[in-house]
């Protein structure tokens, strides 16, 4: 929320070296940007090397790139996502989470391929490479 506005669809980031500054600035590269609604909403973020979105039907990964821009978005999978918040466990470069089709598991590839699920050996976990 900010404000007493929510936005369900919007990803936040705080300005560099000051969790507290939320001002947008290409100065500091504290800014926004608002996903697709149609994925639903922003279950869970995921840092690391680069972060990962979980909508709950959509996973995105933010590049960060500098500004202008401060980070690229990139839909990695267009389907799948988080179905609820708290069921994204962080695990290196990706995460397991709770989808409408069960538990799956996210994880880093390179070079990045998009939407490409592998089985896993056990019909109850399955990979996405992202």
């Amino acid at each position: 929320n900010e404000g007493s506005t929510a936005y369900p669809y919007r990803v936040r980031w705080t300005a560099i070296d000051d969790a507290t500054d939320i001002d947008q600035s290409q100065v500091t590269q504290s800014d926004f940007q608002d996903l697709r609604d149609d994925a639903g909403w922003v279950n869970a973020i995921v840092g690391g090397e680069y972060g990962l979105v979980f909508q709950e039907r959509g996973i995105t990964r933010m590049t960060y790139v500098g500004t202008p821009e401060v980070f690229q978005m990139d839909y990695v999978e267009r389907q799948r996502g988080a179905w609820a918040p708290r069921s994204v466990v962080p695990l290196g470069q990706g995460a397991f989470f709770l989808s409408d089709e069960g538990f799956l598991c996210s994880q880093n590839k390179s070079p990045p391929s998009r939407g490409q699920w592998q089985e896993s050996g056990t019909k109850a976990l399955r990979v996405f490479q992202v």
